[in-house]
């Protein structure tokens, strides 16, 4: 049991009992995970790498990239797979503050809104671009992942720049998603 503190009150002779604080632990789980990430133990680390992409909190990311260089390709697996995760699910807020922000009457955020959308396109401009030279890999299996990946992008977001340019806009032809390795 906690020691008790007598402390005297000024206006009066009553004493009143207080129990001693104690500090309490921080429990937080998302530390006690990336702290695990530096176990010996794979089998620990792997368990801590999927309990991290359940929690999907973004501070897990940098150890989990970190981790990285120094795993074999089963824990590199499961960790992009987590920061996939955690990635959606931290887009998913993102997305819908910007959606916000798009129909906000202050003009200013709109503008806002609109450069930082430009920012994430410019990331996934260097992504399209690392898809592409996978379509050199030497693997048959990834060449046709990044195809189907490809298609996949260039299906979701239509080319809309008649919009910018006024002109008529081209004729864009869709192809079938690739779909082998899906089934």
């Amino acid at each position: 049991m906690d020691p008790e503190v007598t402390v005297e009150t000024p206006d009066s002779e009553d004493v009143v009992a207080i129990q001693k604080t104690t500090r309490i632990p921080s429990g937080d789980e998302v530390e006690t995970l990336l702290d695990e990430l530096q176990e010996k133990d794979p089998k620990k680390r792997r368990q801590a790498i999927w309990k991290l992409a359940q929690t999907a909190d973004s501070r897990a990311m940098e150890s989990l990239v970190d981790l990285m260089i120094d795993t074999d390709s089963q824990e590199r697996s499961l960790i992009l797979e987590a920061l996939s995760q955690i990635s959606t699910r931290t887009l998913k807020p993102m997305n819908h503050a910007l959606t916000l922000s798009l129909q906000d009457k202050n003009p200013q955020v709109r503008k806002n809104a609109i450069r930082d959308l430009t920012r994430i396109h410019d990331l996934m401009s260097q992504i399209y671009q690392l898809l592409c030279h996978s379509i050199e890999d030497s693997d048959r299996e990834v060449q046709e992942t990044a195809k189907w990946a490809i298609n996949q992008l260039n299906t979701q977001i239509p080319p809309r720049l008649d919009m910018v340019t006024g002109e008529n806009p081209p004729e864009v032809t869709v192809e079938e998603p690739y779909s082998d390795f899906m089934e």
